[in-house]
């Protein structure tokens, strides 16, 4: 990786900082964060590539923005794949397409495009960096996915997102929540599991109606991940002089605040107790 740093020649400034050990990509995002010093921020991971000019392209969607609405937005995102789901998206906005463009875009958010229109493609984005910067990554599980952090910026701020195609995704079964992963695997997630499920059930069950088995799933992923987050084997690791206070801000993270949601996790309680001791059985 040095000599093809060293070897490229840019016409800008590269900085390569490598990890002595394994940390959990998410403590590289942060970093990587740290270190970006220009206006916009992206992210490609190893099962990413872009086309010569996907930056350029995402570049003149924000310049399409006018200058006086953009501290509404936080970034700019193409696809990799146009979709019907993105389509009936775009068809439904507005102003989805401007006079003389060349791509139709609606202004939403992570949650509704995920849930209400079901966009489920994979999007390349590319972000303001002053906004990302507020938002880091959080890294004391390493195990919580990326959308958490997109869900809670999106609280706050919108997304341009278009139907250009600006990045080829190589797909890699390796989810969370993913089939092809062992419960030992999972196990290991706990943490993570919990806090994603709990922030879905506490600020998405607004929608509900759309997607009524993800939420089902997730008050099940969520008692079920909750009793082995309670069980001895499944302590937060962390120095000890910060494990009192994280522990406090974990407890008051996952509690689920909504009625809604409440009930949802009381109806599969249940089967999520079933599942737990089936866990654990294969774990014994």
């Amino acid at each position: 990786m040095r000599g093809f740093v060293e070897g490229l020649r840019a016409p800008f400034e590269v900085i390569l900082k490598e990890n002595t050990t394994r940390q959990g990509k998410f403590i590289s995002y942060n970093r990587a964060i740290e270190l970006a010093n220009r206006d916009f921020f992206c992210i490609l991971d190893d099962d990413d590539e872009l086309f010569p000019d996907s930056i350029e392209k995402l570049l003149n969607v924000w310049n399409d923005i006018p200058h006086k609405d953009r501290i509404k937005f936080w970034g700019v995102a193409g696809t990799s794949k146009l979709t019907s789901e993105l389509k009936n998206a775009i068809s439904s906005s507005n102003f989805s397409y401007k006079s003389g463009s060349t791509y139709g875009y609606v202004d939403s958010n992570y949650d509704e495009m995920k849930f209400r229109f079901n966009t489920n493609d994979e999007k390349f984005s590319l972000t303001v960096l002053a906004i990302v910067k507020r938002f880091p990554y959080d890294p004391v599980t390493f195990h919580i996915p990326p959308s958490t952090v997109w869900s809670v910026i999106s609280r706050d701020y919108l997304m341009r997102y278009t139907d250009l195609v600006v990045r080829i995704y190589h797909h890699s079964p390796e989810g969370i929540m993913s089939s092809h992963r062992t419960y030992q695997v999972l196990l290991q997630r706990t943490l993570g599991i919990v806090i994603w499920t709990s922030d879905d059930l506490n600020y998405n069950i607004k929608y509900f109606k759309s997607a009524p088995r993800y939420f089902l799933k997730a008050a099940f992923n969520y008692a079920r991940f909750k009793k082995h987050l309670r069980s001895s084997s499944h302590k937060i690791r962390c120095p000890a002089n910060d494990k009192l206070r994280l522990e406090t801000q974990i407890a008051d993270k996952i509690k689920i605040r909504n009625h809604l949601s409440l009930l949802l996790v009381i109806l599969v309680y249940p089967a999520s107790l079933v599942w737990f001791f089936l866990d654990t059985k294969r774990g014994s």
